[in-house]
């Protein structure tokens, strides 16, 4: 579901600034670029600096994965509400 919304918030943003290309295309290279697939229609050169760090973005997210990312940012751990009893025991 993740994945799903941040390929069309992409294909979203892509559009808005680079309106000379078609929204199919767009949509390959934004797909290509999470599934990091390497497939491309040769509009990527074409592609605003603002668009092609978009796909750069893509591109790294989809390699580590999005739960990988999402794991990262989650922030420090809860203490866990139990103690493991310390004892020194004396041998020989």
């Amino acid at each position: 579901m993740l994945a799903l919304v941040l390929c069309c918030v992409s294909v979203i943003a892509i559009s808005f600034t680079d309106r000379q290309h078609s929204p199919v295309a767009i949509f390959l290279e934004v797909c290509s670029a999470f599934g990091t697939v390497g497939l491309s229609t040769g509009i990527t050169p074409d592609l605003s600096p603002f668009a092609q760090c978009i796909l750069m973005v893509l591109m790294f997210l989809g390699r580590i994965g999005l739960t990988s990312v999402l794991n990262l940012m989650g922030g420090n751990k809860k203490s866990p509400l139990y103690r493991y009893p310390v004892e020194r025991i004396m041998t020989g």
